[in-house]
């Protein structure tokens, strides 16, 4: 053998265990379809996340209007200073409960006069 067979037997002889362009092609492909199925995957959870954000969003907007409606409402009721004010005027007064035995007696009576 020649010199130049030998050393092509020996560089056939030590690429024989080296992987091909295919196998590489063959392994990069599966990687794809490994990131493709992730991105996919990837982009349904974020539009699931982005439903649900627009949800709690808008949950959020319907509180705020509700707390704002009872702001308004409530603004239109007596604080506790002019309930205390009211309240000690209604002192001044009594109760039918109160007066019951005073009108039983005093009714009757009236109703005779006529």
């Amino acid at each position: 053998m020649t010199r130049l067979n030998v050393f092509n037997a020996d560089v056939n002889a030590k690429m024989q265990d080296r992987p091909t362009i295919g196998y590489f092609k063959k392994i990069l492909g599966a990687y794809d379809r490994k990131i493709e199925y992730f991105n996919e995957a990837l982009n349904e959870q974020m539009d699931k996340l982005d439903q649900t954000q627009a949800d709690l969003d808008r949950e959020i907007q319907g509180i705020i209007e509700e707390i704002e409606r009872l702001k308004e409402d409530v603004g239109g009721k007596l604080g506790a200073n002019e309930g205390a004010r009211i309240w000690k005027e209604f002192q001044r007064f009594c109760l039918y409960q109160d007066l019951e035995d005073l009108n039983k007696r005093v009714l009757p009576e009236i109703a005779k006069f006529e």
